[in-house]
């Protein structure tokens, strides 16, 4: 293959790498947030 396209096929695989750790740690912030508004609606819910 040639050198070039070597290298801006290494430049994409890290980027995509990149974006996909910046995914995993928003999703994990996403999870937090709804657990914290699932534990938000329970406290502010009618009360038996």
């Amino acid at each position: 293959m040639d050198p070039y396209v070597e290298e801006k096929f290494k430049v994409l695989e890290d980027a995509i790498g990149t974006q996909r750790a910046d995914h995993q740690n928003l999703e994990g912030k996403v999870d937090a947030l709804h657990d914290k508004f699932d534990e938000l609606l329970a406290l502010l819910g009618p009360k038996p």
